[in-house]
């Protein structure tokens, strides 16, 4: 399985709308475990 960073960054900002006000920035995504 394949994780598409983007997606998941994407994902999170849609999750959590106050998280692109504060400017977060999702640089990197890994398995838990890594």
């Amino acid at each position: 399985m394949t994780i598409d960073s983007r997606q998941v960054a994407a994902g999170m900002l849609e999750a959590v709308p106050f998280a692109r006000t504060l400017g977060f920035e999702f640089v990197e995504v890994a398995p838990e475990g890594e």
